[in-house]
């Protein structure tokens, strides 16, 4: 079993737990590049216009047939069986950005992530420390990092004056500093705030992705682009004036992890530098993986629960990502009697980087809750109307976080079902 077979059997056996499905169709039919080559893939019985990649670059429909049957046996009465040969599945493009010519395509969308990396990179953060309150109470992005500062002031009966750009509340409140008893009044209402601008700001970032999801596919499908294509456009947005200091730090890592990291693709490569196949077994697991990728973004919007407002990751960052790809690598070169343990070495980090995810999920949520409790409990001896009002503010707004993180965390709404968060990270480190 080759390198990437065993990468690909984990990922489908771990999207199952994601998918909801109790039957699927096994099937096999030529990629969607047109190239001559030919795919395995899965479609949930109940809904058959979605589509899941096992594997594609098959050079002959008897191979494909091949690796189908070892799926089927694999998921046994999961899959119906026998299984089908099909034929080409046209890929429909957006109408707007398929019309424009490859050029316009790559400027738009280099500009967008130039536009993304300039937020970043005139990050605040220097002049906050001037002022430890206005900093802490500046990160308005995340909820939890202010239910830990309201839980201070209320243990300790510290003071804390309102920055004047605090959302809403500083119109009202800006220069005024509360007590700790202050603070718990409207605290409810501070994290309702900050959780409905974080809400809009997500669906507008979202809308964001999507489109940048419909240049990649377009790139890809009509114009031949390939994951090289996209990391030259990568570096032309890291030399840009808009990249600024995070790119300077970022490439001083990137060559310190080449240099110095035997499990980067440069490291695993030296490392079998007298194998004249290793090259050949890079390009063909890089080309795979790639396909695979564009095939999720494609079939992303056939999902049931689909919307462009629920795209919550860089569809370019996700096709330029070669983790999949670096550890199909160190399988396929291993020898076989190591092959057990990589793979092992591999599910643990999935695993491990899955459940760290699930435990800041939880960690966060009880941070909220317990501050709002707190603050509701602080908040008794004021009149009863005004408990009752933060009541139901901090229901509605622990409600509101709780259900969209639920979305994406738990059920990957608005992610691709046939992948995992840890599939989509750490992006540039392996480069």
């Amino acid at each position: 079993m080759s390198g990437w077979d065993v990468i690909g059997k984990y990922i489908t056996r771990q999207s199952l737990l994601h998918m909801n499905i109790n039957t699927l169709i096994i099937y096999v039919r030529p990629g969607i590049f047109d190239d001559g080559t030919y795919g395995v893939y899965l479609s949930p019985k109940d809904n058959p216009d979605v589509e899941y990649q096992f594997r594609s670059q098959l050079k002959t429909i008897e191979e494909a047939i091949s690796i189908a049957n070892t799926i089927a046996s694999t998921l046994k009465n999961m899959v119906e069986t026998p299984i089908e040969v099909r034929k080409t599945r046209e890929v429909r493009l957006s109408p707007k950005v398929s019309q424009l010519e490859p050029d316009d395509i790559a400027e738009k969308l280099q500009s967008h992530l130039e536009k993304q990396l300039e937020g970043f990179s005139k990050f605040k953060g220097i002049s906050w420390v001037r002022d430890v309150p206005s900093m802490i109470l500046s990160i308005i992005s995340n909820p939890a990092i202010i239910s830990i500062c309201a839980l201070i002031a209320f243990i300790f009966s510290l003071s804390l004056e309102v920055p004047e750009d605090f959302p809403v509340l500083g119109w009202i409140l800006g220069g005024y500093e509360l007590s700790s008893i202050e603070i718990a009044m409207w605290f409810p209402s501070a994290i309702l705030i900050i959780i409905v601008l974080r809400y809009f700001q997500a669906r507008s970032l979202a809308a964001d992705n999507a489109l940048v999801g419909d240049y990649v596919i377009t790139l890809a499908v009509k114009h031949k682009w390939r994951r090289e294509n996209f990391h030259s456009l990568f570096r032309n947005v890291e030399t840009s004036e808009s990249s600024g200091w995070i790119f300077t730090i970022l490439e001083h890592f990137i060559t310190k992890k080449l240099q110095n990291d035997p499990d980067s693709l440069t490291g695993i490569l030296a490392k079998h530098e007298k194998n004249t196949e290793a090259q050949g077994h890079l390009e063909r697991i890089n080309l795979e993986d790639f396909e695979r990728k564009i095939h999720s973004l494609i079939y992303l919007k056939k999902e049931k629960d689909y919307a462009p407002r629920y795209v919550c990751f860089s569809p370019f960052n996700f096709v330029i990502s070669l983790r999949n790809v670096k550890d199909a690598l160190k399988i396929e070169l291993a020898m076989p009697e190591d092959r057990p343990s990589i793979y092992k070495q591999i599910e643990f980090s999935v695993v491990y980087y899955t459940l760290g995810m699930y435990i800041a999920f939880i960690v966060r949520f009880i941070l909220i809750l317990t501050a709002l409790v707190a603050a509701i409990y602080l908040s008794l001896n004021l009149p009863f109307w005004i408990v009752i009002v933060n009541v139901i503010i901090g229901i509605l707004g622990f409600t509101i976080l709780f259900k969209q993180s639920y979305s994406v965390v738990m059920k990957l709404r608005g992610f691709p079902r046939n992948h995992n968060f840890y599939d989509a990270q750490s992006t540039i480190a392996v480069l």
